[in-house]
């Protein structure tokens, strides 16, 4: 078998760059390790507020209720 040799020129002032298969795993890991906790953070501020607000709505709906004359109700 022949050795065939091929030169290339290679332009040392531009450098190629090439991610490999582990690189790009490990930039979505990374960005998986800072957006797990934002999303986790997010969804307790959001169900706190959910809770505060039924239960403001709870307590505005009772004293509806108790402004309400027995005689007035049809139950």
């Amino acid at each position: 078998m022949r050795s065939h040799q091929i030169s290339q020129s290679v332009n040392p002032s531009a450098p190629v760059q090439v991610k490999s298969h582990s690189e790009s795993i490990s930039n979505y890991a990374g960005y998986l390790v800072i957006a797990i906790p934002v999303i986790v953070l997010l969804s307790i501020v959001g169900y706190k507020k959910y809770k505060i607000t039924t239960h403001r709505n709870r307590i505005a709906f009772l004293e509806r209720l108790w402004h309400i004359n027995i005689d007035e109700k049809t139950h």
